[in-house]
């Protein structure tokens, strides 16, 4: 998923199913899905542009029924538990039989020290637009960070004939 203001990208998120390879049975009731990279550009924060984005997630995520969601998020990142947090994603109450260290190693984060936050839905999926609370600033040359303007180019130098 990908948003953007005009032709600048802002924020991004992936979601798949692939992280739950071999890590649970099959539900035939409910599909299990993992929410990934999920990343706003520095100058774009605070917008909303990270909850439109989430939404058009889950909405796609639920378009077929019952599906849990489910994510890791460094303890120490505050700002993203308060994110998920205020989404309902909570502490999973249920992973009996699910390879917990099988989904690490599969979402690539065996060997760091995250919390697992899911949160199961089922709503209809909602007729959304993307409109964002402001425009983009007019002046990005130079900024870093994800969807960031790429930095003006050193301008060549002209080789005249003598």
């Amino acid at each position: 998923f990908l948003a953007k203001l005009d032709t600048l990208a802002v924020a991004a998120a992936e979601l798949s199913s692939i992280e739950f390879e071999d890590v649970v049975l099959s539900n035939e009731q409910q599909t299990f899905l993992y929410v990934t990279d999920v990343v706003t550009s520095s100058q774009h924060r605070r917008r909303g542009i990270a909850n439109h984005l989430m939404d058009f997630l889950e909405d796609y995520a639920c378009c077929n029924g019952k599906v849990t969601l489910w994510l890791h998020v460094k303890p120490e990142n505050t700002q993203a538990l308060a994110f998920y947090k205020n989404r309902g994603y909570t502490k999973p109450s249920f992973t009996e039989g699910m390879d917990l260290m099988r989904l690490e190693d599969n979402a690539g984060i065996a060997n760091e020290h995250q919390m697992l936050l899911s949160q199961t839905l089922s709503h209809k999926p909602q007729a959304r637009t993307m409109e964002m609370e402001e425009p983009p600033p007019k002046n990005t040359a130079g900024a870093t960070g994800f969807g960031a303007a790429p930095k003006a180019n050193k301008k060549k130098k002209s080789k005249r004939k003598k």
